[in-house]
């Protein structure tokens, strides 16, 4: 993803729409079963946005996504616990197959 998608809140539709097209892409041409990684560092998408984004496009696609692992910022890119804006970075890495 880098740079960002989205900078601030208004832009966050157009960043959805981004995702949306560049995993349903990859998920289309991904061999089955096979393990797949999406990233963000977009602020203002949420973990529980990206996980609904990516069920609807399973769903479409008639997969069935599991979560192996969620990863997020590391020691280079600390979250300042007074700042929330400072956890941006987040990663799925999913098994996928079809149903």
């Amino acid at each position: 993803d880098p740079p960002a998608m989205e900078h601030k809140q208004r832009d966050l539709k157009k960043a959805i729409n981004g995702y949306n097209y560049l995993n349903l892409e990859a998920l289309k041409i991904l061999k089955k079963p096979g393990i797949f990684i999406s990233s963000s560092c977009s602020q203002h998408l949420t973990e529980e946005m990206i996980q609904n984004e990516l069920q609807k496009q399973a769903y479409g696609l008639k997969l069935k996504v599991n979560i192996l692992q969620t990863i997020k910022n590391d020691y280079d890119h600390m979250i300042d616990i007074a700042m929330p804006e400072t956890a941006y970075l987040k990663s799925f890495i999913l098994w996928v197959d079809h149903y």
